[in-house]
């Protein structure tokens, strides 16, 4: 009986001091987001999208970019799978990947998902290159249409 105590005993000290020098290092360690390049072609096709079957709704739309604090660990890669580009948008999880999505006479596809806060309602982000561009866009509510 005592020798499993003491086995029990050292596996916590193991542990204790294993949790204390990940903390230390993680302590002494300097993390520092690099800068993210994007080439993006001088010019995309849209998307052919059979405009027959839609649904109209009104949502609110925001705008954000390839950052990992408005991102997740690799911001370069959406849902879908897709590497970022110019037309694409992230849709409540209710909504398809692949769907199009007209907003303002342009065309999206549905290739990220919302943050969990925003899954549930017609909440959808637009991405965009620039920092600035998503902040000079804010949040804006707009009709838009969901084609089937």
């Amino acid at each position: 009986m005592r020798k499993k105590t003491f086995i029990q005993f050292f596996i916590i000290i193991v542990l204790v001091v294993s949790v204390g020098f990940l903390a230390d290092v993680l302590r002494k360690t300097t993390f520092r987001q690099e800068q993210i390049v994007i080439v993006v072609p001088e010019e995309i096709e849209e998307p052919e999208v059979i405009k027959e079957a839609y649904q109209e709704v009104t949502a609110t739309i925001y705008a954000y970019n390839s950052e990992i604090s408005q991102t997740d660990s690799d911001p370069l890669i959406m849902a879908s799978g897709a590497v970022v580009y110019d037309g694409a948008i992230a849709c409540p999880s209710f909504i398809k990947l692949k769907t199009a999505i007209e907003i303002d006479n342009k065309i999206y596809i549905c290739e990220d998902r919302m943050g969990w806060r925003y899954r549930n309602d017609y909440n959808f982000d637009i991405w965009m290159l620039y920092k600035q561009d998503a902040l000079n866009w804010g949040v804006q509510e707009k009709l838009i249409k969901i084609y089937n």
